[in-house]
């Protein structure tokens, strides 16, 4: 029996950086690094062979930068057991211009022994010997792909299996988005997350050829397509508080004759909270918010992310208020991390009228224009579709 452990979307750098508190950033990411750490520490307490990263190890490309050593160290115990560590590319890891790589890069440069990062499907094929078994690889890496996505991945995914085709275990590893998978996101903030240009069939994989097919990009960990092999793990912490309450864990699977074993194994995910449906009229007091905030449970040591209402005069009190907010959501309460986001009510006929930027949807949809077209160094194809993307969510959010 073969037996790995799949983990997917640390998203490393992610911070929460919207969020007023004490070094917010450096509490996320050292969450994150935990439960990647209880992650590996199962990989070694269980006799497992091979540890499979999906995709988006690092919320940007940049951030590999700072967070690689910290993952290297953490995977050093796996390799120094004789145990495989394979990463791919999702799309936060790939570069968006030639002749950039991710720091994971210099991992294939300096031929580490049983660690790999694929970041290139000219990468995609791998074969490694384990426990007596010659296990064979397709790791498809995130690719930006225009048109036709279906057919170049199918044929792409079918040449590279005649490579590995004489393996006893054949396992397809890739970054995407695959029709059919539920989205764990609601947060209108981090839409973005699942912004690809495209959606691949189920079919398109051949998952009929693989014995296990490890899919990295969406964060809640799921069965795909009615195929009995083909899984999301899912992401290993919480990222955004479209999670608010959501598992989040890896997946464990054994692999032999016929389907493989799956199990879910949860770890043990940052705390976030949502306060919805405050409202304060005609002024501000700190007391009131902190009286609403005590009945909620769980708020010490949480990321909470507050929703309320506002007229003018009320906003105006909370602005000069700030410091005396903060003090008491932060000391008084216990919480890590919060941020208040306003929505508006008009203080002349006193009716709500929902979030400002329904106040004028254009200005807003110029000025995102305007930030896009500014960009350097990206494809003319990119600007269109980032500029598509964003007047789509715009519209779709508050209406035509």
């Amino acid at each position: 029996m073969l037996r790995l452990v799949h983990v997917s979307d640390f998203h490393l750098g992610v911070g929460f950086r919207q969020l007023v508190g004490d070094d917010v950033p450096g509490f996320v990411n050292n969450h994150i690094l935990g439960n990647v750490k209880r992650s590996v520490d199962y990989a070694l307490d269980n006799d497992v062979d091979i540890y499979l990263v999906t995709g988006d190890i690092f919320n940007k490309m940049l951030y590999s930068l700072n967070y690689s050593p910290y993952l290297l160290e953490l995977f050093k115990p796996l390799v120094d057991r004789g145990i495989y560590v394979i990463l791919i590319a999702g799309n936060h890891d790939a570069p968006k211009t030639r002749g950039k790589h991710n720091a994971l890069y210099v991992i294939n440069k300096l031929g580490v022994d049983r660690i790999v990062y694929i970041e290139s499907p000219d990468e995609s094929v791998l074969t490694v010997d384990v426990d007596g078994y010659r296990v064979g690889f397709v790791a498809l890496p995130f690719v930006n792909i225009l048109r036709d996505a279906d057919r170049k991945i199918s044929r792409f995914i079918r040449e590279s299996y005649d490579k590995i085709r004489d393996s006893d275990v054949k396992i397809l590893a890739t970054h995407l988005d695959v029709s059919g998978a539920r989205y764990s996101e609601s947060d209108t903030l981090v839409r973005s997350f699942y912004m690809l240009p495209y959606r691949v069939n189920p079919s398109s994989l051949h998952p009929n050829l693989f014995d296990y097919v490890a899919l990295g990009h969406i964060h809640l960990h799921q069965q795909v397509g009615g195929y009995p092999n083909m899984w999301y793990a899912g992401s290993i912490d919480r990222v955004n508080f479209g999670e608010v309450g959501q598992p989040k864990g890896f997946l464990k699977v054994d692999i032999d004759a016929g389907e493989p074993d799956i199990e879910f194994l949860e770890t043990e995910p940052l705390n976030l909270i949502k306060v919805e449906d405050l409202e304060f009229r005609h002024k501000f007091d700190v007391k009131d918010l902190v009286s609403s905030l005590e009945g909620v449970a769980g708020l010490r040591g949480s990321l909470v992310k507050i929703e309320a209402r506002f007229d003018r005069e009320s906003w105006d009190d909370y602005r000069s208020l700030f410091p005396r907010v903060k003090l008491a959501v932060l000391e008084e309460l216990g919480v890590r991390g919060f941020v208040v986001v306003p929505s508006y009510i008009n203080p002349v006929s006193d009716v709500e009228i929902g979030p400002m930027i329904s106040l004028d949807r254009n200005w807003i949809m110029e000025r995102l224009r305007d930030y896009i077209n500014s960009i350097r160094d990206i494809k003319p194809e990119d600007r269109r579709l980032m500029i598509e993307y964003s007047t789509r969510l715009i519209m779709e959010e508050y209406g035509d």
